[in-house]
């Protein structure tokens, strides 16, 4: 019998196997695996129909959304070498911030393939950002 590993969780969330069953089932090589489409971008929408306005973004690389954030870390830091007045939160969070972390960011998000990442919703207006 071919499991899929969510039907393995939620039989083992329901209390209908044990961990230990679980976990031999979950290392069958019996299990399908569903192979997901990769995200590669992100597409932001915010949208207020009481006034008719709305913001449409197109969809915007992962690699380009990288290479502006490693650009805006860089002014930031140019900034701060440069004795400007800048906050002290802003500059423990600046150090913190590195390519790095943003490189790890982009590649969790590509891997959980296509989904909604914020779906805010009101009456009248509502703001998405989608990853794709």
């Amino acid at each position: 019998m071919k499991y899929h590993v969510g039907e393995v969780l939620k039989e083992l969330e329901e209390d209908k196997i044990n961990c230990k069953k679980a976990v031999k089932l979950i290392k069958k090589k019996e299990i399908k695996r569903i192979r997901r489409k990769k995200a590669s971008k992100i597409k932001i929408s915010v949208v207020n129909k009481s006034s008719n306005t709305s913001i449409k973004l197109p969809g915007i690389h992962f690699w380009f959304l990288r290479f502006l954030a490693n650009i805006g870390i860089s002014i930031a830091n140019i900034s701060i070498k440069r004795g400007k007045e800048i906050d002290e939160d802003l500059k423990m969070a600046l150090d913190i911030l590195d390519d790095i972390d943003i490189k790890v960011f982009i590649k969790e998000l590509k891997k959980c393939g296509p989904f909604d990442l914020v779906h805010v919703q009101a009456s009248e207006a509502y703001v998405r950002i989608r990853i794709l």
